[in-house]
Parts: structure tokens; C-alpha cells; sequence
């Protein structure tokens, strides 16, 4: 081994460094798979081919460094081998390779994060070996100066070129077992701006739109119109229908390793909702989604919730049972500056808020808050508090001991799960026994003290983890959007419903069954307290941790898309979307276009800039519209309703081609507050196969304005059978630095 070292002193040393980068890598592979309880596959070879290659370019271009290789080198293995252990942990709680993107990397700032999950590290041995092999292998093999570096840059540049081009992997396997989750990223950063093959007409994208508003057409299938009756909302973290047998089984699941069974044994008195589809994952999504009755954004934007801190216009579920008399609270066990909720909550409507900080003691508690069984006790006696009141009230709870890394008193540890008693799985095992035990001990001393006879409680989940092993990876992803809605309804007879429903659905229902519908016009879906037997709807949905977009329509067809649209997939679905029964089907463009325009729909949302907002929209939805034969100019589609608010700038573009043969036509766009034109835009040419950007900046530093509407117009100059495909539509609306103007004093 020395003398081959010593006759090709280049060759050994690159490979020798690339040896040290990729055993860190692998051994961190193999224990994931071993955690997860995967057996290795051809998908686990391409995935150690992927690290290799760039294992070998970061070697390759560090002995080529001319200078500094050493400390250069020391860097870039610690960096190495922390990123390594971070994609593990990523991988192996949210199931999906390390997003290195500034949404998730800011949580990095906050300390209940950082000192809560970023830091609490599962695999010790594993973390401190990474930390010191890499290191020690680059002090040893860099020490002397390489010649040729050319050729080592190449081949850097080479190895991961090949890497990035090889890291899309097929939308039914993880991530993280078939690439590098660098070469995964920085694919993604480059990946390209795809726009749909096939556009929407005017009519397809009115009929998605309609899921954005309240569906009250649906025949009771319970007595509603209770006015006055007390409501408690509990939203138990990450749940998931597949863990309670009574409800799986209606999808021939029987998920082992997660049974909760008491709580289970508690849905025989409730209405149990067998088929909720979550639309997306990430507490703060599925929060907003639960009280403003809104969709979240279908992608990886900053979510709602951080935009209603900014503009609270929206009536959510506390605000509207506020106006209609009652006390609304809201607890949770984690504290309450992580995700903005301490502006949120109060924002939204809630009187009192109560999070981690109000809880002066615990049987267990970490970063994330209290143990299940100590925040159940402490809602035991907020709710005889809120009794002794003269009014109706709001109650609602989100518990924190289901959170990675979970937190579990020292003898709930110590206690046997089914399953693997050790790593990820065990712990969550744990996790959920031991909230089962909290939950079912909870509805026992509710039931003793009546509580069910005068109050609606509800029970869900802010996001769904779903099943980890022992079905295909596709049942699994679709599992982890596969949410839970029980609802305990005084004086009505129990039973199980497998109409599919959505867990935007929540806040209408709630209003629907108080008989507040009618002053709730902001809120979207349909009532889980009605029947709707002959109107199946789509059902939109992703998960940003999986980097996964898809539409479940009511034939079966289900699609699949990564966030970028850059590859999709199209399923045939049996029996229904939770069964695990599926085969690949010829992708449907149609519907990946539907999926895009629901995305715009659904998009809208203010954005922190460097301290000041942005808001970034979009105007029309993606289509194609039909150009009149004759002469004359017309209107094809007008925006109205929107708002400026003062000392802002708006900003509006669309990209526009003209398809058809050989004909030419004349755009027009117009910005209008009352009468008087904010921002024209006559006469702008376009001829067939040409696109065409258009749009403009409109400054207003004066109070804000109201009632604002946008047309798009356009007459046909030449030809015939013409078509304007509309490919996007932007409208940002930012804080200008002009001054407000004030107002004269009498």
C-alpha cells in the first residue's frame, strides 16, 4: 500500500480523500436505511454512485487548490460531514432529502428550533466520527502541493456535473436513496422554469376556482344551527387517520407499529372521518388551513400564516366567534414566538393566548414545551375555568410531545413499544402511546364532568407524519397527507364517514353547525356536517419536506409532480387515494396544468423583504384565450377587487404568446381605480408564435386605494382561429421609500 501510495502520490491521495468523504456519507445511508427498517435496493446504489461522484470533485478540487489546501480542506470536511449528519436527521424525520433553502435555514435562528431539534443529536458515535475522520484525512493528504491541478479541476468539475445532471430521481422513490441531497440542491436551484404544456380555458380555470369559496349545497346529515354551543378544537400534533385502526381499516390499512388504541376505542361516540386530505405539511400550514378555512400555499413560499401577521384581513374561525359572543382561547404546549403565533393568534381573533411559558410545571419537557399528559391536565382546568362564564366559548389546543425529538417522561421511555424499541421509530412509537394515554385519560375526565353533552369538540392534526414502513414509498408519501377529523357532536348518533373530505373543510363545518355560515363569506370548502354524494371534488395537495406536488381527481387519476413541474407522473388509483393500490399510468398534461393554475389560485401571500413586505401574487391564472375573428377590441379578462396600500409600489407583468398561423394582434392592459387610468398600455404588437412581455410600475405615495381593477384586451390585426395563451401573470406589490403625503390641518 506505501509504495503505491509513493509511485502515484496524486492518484492515491485523490482517492484516498474521496474514500474518507464517502464512507461518512455511506455510513450515514446505511443507518437510515437500518432506522427505517429498508431493506437496500438497486435504488441504494444509485444513491452511493451519486455521493461518490461528488465525494471524488470535492477532493478532486481541493488538492487542486494552489494555496491554503490544508485549512481549505478542514473546512470543507467538517462542512462535509455536518451537512452529511444534517441530511440525515432531515431524511429521517420528515423522510426527505436536506432542503438547503432560506425558509427552512432561518428556523436555524430561532432557539426553540435550534437547541430543540437542530442540536439534539440521535446518533452521537456516528456524528463525532464524521467530525474527526474527514478533518484528520485532510490534514494528512493535502499537506503537499499536487501538480497538474488542471486536470484535478476537471475532473471536479466533471464528477459533479455528472452528479447534479443524475439527481432527479423518480417521483416513487425517496429522495435521499437515489441522490446526493447536494447534488439534489443545487439540481433544483438550476432547474428550469417550466410552464404548462397545455393551458387552461377561461371555463376549467372558473371551475377551480369554486373550490376556493363555501359549499353549503350539501344535504345535513346532523341537526345545524346550534347557536351558543361551547367548542373545543384540539389539534393533536402530526395524527394521522392511519394510526387509528377503526378508521385505517376502511382502506385496508393496518399500520402496526403506530395503534392508537384508547383513543381509538373514544371514536365509538363520534362522528370519525375516515378520508382527510391534509394539503400540506408544516404545523403553521395546517394551523392557518384549520382556523382561516383557507388552502395554504401548494409550495414552498413563506406560508399564510407569517402573511397574516402582515395583513390580518381575513376573517378567521376566533374573529367570526368573537362577533357572535363567545371567549376564544387557544393553548399549546410549545412556546409561541416559533412561527409568529404569538402575533398570529391574537391577530386572528383569540383573546387569550397561552403557550409553553404559562406552564409552571410538567412531567416531561424539552425546547418544543410540555409533555401530553401535563398540557391535557392543564386544559382540564382552562375548560372548568371557562365553564364557570356566562358566555359560549372557543377553546382550542395544539399539544407538542409527538414532535421530533419528541418529549417523553423517563418511564415512558423506558417502556416497550411495539416494534423496533430503539432510533427514530421507537421513539415515535413511544411518542404516540404515550399521547394516546394522554388523549384517552382526557375524553374519560371530559365525559365524567358532561363536557360532551354542551360542547362540540373536535379532534385533529396540524400535519400528518403517516406510516414510515412496511408499504410501497408512494403509500407512504400519500400517507403523510392523509389527515384525521373526529367530531364529537352532542345528541347525535355516532358513526364512521368515508366521503372525502378536506382539512380546509374544518372552519366552515364549524360555522355551518353554529348556524354562523352567513356572516362567513372568506371561508372555503364544503361542511363536514353535510352530504355531498354525486359532487366529488379534486383534491390538491403536497408536502414541501418531499419536495411533492399532486391532484387526486375524482376518476382515479392520480398525479404527481415534483415542486418545479419539471417531472411529473401520472397513477391509476383503486379503491381509494389511502389503499396502497396503484399502477403507473401515460401522464396527463391536462392535469398537470390544472395543477399549476390551482397553485396560482391558492399563491398569493406578503413576504418578509430585508424589513420591509412584499406581496407577490398572481393576477390571472395560466390559460388560453380564444381572439375574436373581427375587428373590434376586446376585453378578455379582468382582475378586480385589488388594493394598494399607501407609500407602496405595484408592479405587474404577463407573459403572453400569440399562437396560430401567420396572423398578428394588438395587446392592451389597463389599470384603473374608479375612472382614472393608473397604468395603459396600448397597442403593443404580437405575431404568431411570438411571445410578448408587458407590463409596468405604478408608484402611489398617497393613502391607500381600494376597488383597483387590471383588463387585458386585444383585437386582432391578422388572421384568423387565433389563440393568446397566457403563460404567467405577476403582480408584486412592495414598500417605497417616498414619503406619505399628510393631510392638510382644518
Amino acid at each position: 500500500m506505501t509504495r503505491w501510495f509513493t509511485q502515484r502520490p496524486v492518484t492515491a491521495r485523490l482517492f484516498a480523500l474521496t474514500a474518507a468523504f464517502l464512507t461518512i456519507a455511506a455510513l450515514f445511508h446505511g443507518r437510515l436505511l437500518a432506522v427505517k427498517r429498508i431493506p437496500a435496493s438497486a435504488e441504494d446504489l444509485l444513491g452511493l454512485g451519486s455521493d461518490l461522484l461528488m465525494a471524488l470533485g470535492l477532493a478532486a478540487l481541493l488538492l487542486a487548490l494552489p494555496r491554503f489546501r490544508r485549512t481549505a480542506g478542514v473546512v470543507a470536511a467538517i462542512g462535509w460531514s455536518l451537512a452529511c449528519y444534517a441530511n440525515f436527521e432531515f431524511a429521517r424525520v420528515l423522510e426527505g432529502a436536506l432542503v438547503l433553502k432560506a425558509g427552512f435555514l432561518a428556523y436555524l435562528l430561532d432557539p426553540t428550533f435550534l437547541f430543540g431539534s437542530a442540536l439534539n443529536i440521535s446518533e452521537p458515535i456516528l456524528f463525532v466520527f464524521g467530525l474527526l475522520l474527514t478533518p484528520l484525512a485532510a490534514v494528512w493528504l493535502l499537506k503537499a502541493p499536487v501538480e497538474g491541478r488542471g486536470r484535478l479541476v476537471l475532473v471536479a468539475v466533471l464528477c459533479a456535473g455528472i452528479a447534479i445532471a443524475l439527481a432527479r430521481p423518480t417521483l416513487d422513490a425517496a429522495d435521499w436513496r437515489r441522490s446526493n441531497f447536494l447534488a439534489l440542491n443545487v439540481n433544483r436551484l438550476f432547474a428550469p422554469d417550466t410552464r404548462p404544456e397545455t393551458a387552461l380555458a377561461p371555463d376549467e380555470v372558473k371551475a377551480l376556482s369554486q373550490l376556493l369559496k363555501p359549499d353549503l349545497s350539501g344535504q345535513p346529515r346532523i341537526e345545524l344551527g346550534r347557536r351558543g354551543t361551547n367548542v373545543l378544537l384540539i389539534m393533536a400534533e402530526s395524527i394521522s387517520a392511519a394510526f387509528l385502526p377503526s378508521l385505517a381499516e376502511r382502506h385496508g390499512i393496518a399500520y402496526d407499529p403506530i395503534r392508537m388504541q384508547k383513543t381509538d376505542a373514544a371514536l365509538k361516540h363520534a362522528l370519525a372521518y375516515a378520508s382527510i386530505v391534509n394539503h400540506q405539511r408544516e404545523t403553521n400550514r395546517g394551523e392557518y388551513t384549520i382556523l382561516c378555512g383557507d388552502y395554504p400555499k401548494l409550495d414552498e413560499r413563506i406560508a399564510k400564516m407569517t402573511d397574516y401577521t402582515l395583513d390580518p384581513s381575513r376573517d378567521c374561525l376566533p374573529r367570526i366567534l368573537k362577533r357572535a359572543g363567545y371567549e376564544a382561547v387557544y393553548m399549546q404546549a410549545a412556546p409561541l414566538w416559533f412561527m409568529h403565533k404569538d402575533k398570529f393568534m391574537p391577530a386572528a381573533g383569540f383573546d387569550r393566548v397561552l403557550g409553553e411559558e404559562s406552564f409552571t410545571d410538567g412531567y416531561a419537557r424539552n425546547e418544543w414545551g410540555v409533555d401530553d399528559r401535563a398540557f391535557f391536565e392543564r386544559a382540564d382546568s382552562l375548560i372548568d375555568e371557562l365553564q364557570q362564564q356566562d358566555k359560549p366559548w372557543f377553546l382550542t389546543l395544539l399539544s407538542a410531545g409527538t414532535h421530533h425529538p419528541y418529549i417523553l417522561p423517563p418511564q415512558a421511555k423506558a417502556s416497550a413499544a411495539d416494534g423496533d424499541p430503539s432510533g427514530e421509530s421507537g421513539d415515535r412509537e413511544r411518542a404516540f402511546a404515550y399521547l394516546d394515554q394522554a388523549l384517552g385519560d382526557f375524553f374519560e375526565r371530559l365525559r365524567a364532568k358532561g363536557v360532551f353533552d354542551d360542547t362540540l369538540v373536535v379532534l385533529t392534526g396540524d400535519e400528518s407524519v403517516g406510516m414510515s414502513f412496511g408499504y410501497d414509498n408512494l403509500t407512504q408519501t400519500l400517507s403523510r397527507n392523509w389527515g384525521l377529523v373526529a367530531a364529537f357532536v352532542p345528541n347525535e348518533r355516532p358513526r364512521v364517514v368515508t366521503e372525502s373530505f378536506f382539512l380546509s373543510d374544518l372552519a366552515l363545518s364549524l360555522v355551518d353547525y353554529l348556524g354562523l355560515a352567513d356572516r362567513t363569506p372568506q371561508v372555503v370548502g364544503r361542511s363536514l356536517f353535510r352530504t355531498y354524494p354525486d359532487a366529488p371534488r379534486p383534491a390538491f395537495f403536497g408536502s414541501n419536506y418531499e419536495k411533492r406536488s399532486y391532484l387526486y381527481d375524482p376518476s382515479g387519476a392520480l398525479t404527481v409532480c415534483d415542486l418545479d413541474f419539471s417531472q411529473c407522473e401520472g397513477y391509476r388509483i383503486e379503491e381509494s387515494l389511502f389503499a396502497g393500490k396503484h399502477e403507473k399510468t401515460e401522464l396527463d398534461s391536462r392535469q398537470v396544468a390544472r395543477m399549476q393554475a390551482m397553485r396560482s389560485l391558492t399563491g398569493g401571500g406578503r413576504a418578509s423583504v430585508g424589513g420591509r413586505y412584499q406581496h407577490e401574487t398572481t393576477l390571472y391564472p395560466p390559460q388560453t384565450l380564444t381572439v375574436p375573428d373581427d375587428d373590434g377590441i376586446h376585453k378578455l379578462l379582468v382582475s378586480d377587487g385589488l388594493e394598494i396600500p399607501a407609500r407602496s409600489g405595484l408592479e405587474v407583468t404577463l407573459n403572453l404568446r400569440l399562437l396560430g398561423d401567420g396572423g398578428r394582434a394588438r395587446l392592451f392592459f389597463t389599470i384603473l381605480d374608479g375612472k382614472r387610468a393608473l397604468l395603459v398600455l396600448n397597442g403593443v404588437d404580437i405575431a404568431s408564435g411570438q411571445s410578448e412581455r408587458i407590463g409596468g410600475v405604478l408608484m402611489n405615495s398617497q393613502e391607500g386605494l381600494s376597488g383597483v381593477k387590471a383588463f387585458l384586451g386585444v383585437q386582432r390585426v391578422a388572421g384568423t382561429g387565433l389563440r393568446l395563451q397566457l403563460e404567467r401573470s405577476r403582480l408584486r406589490l412592495t414598500e417605497t421609500d417616498l414619503p406619505q403625503q399628510k393631510k392638510p390641518q382644518p
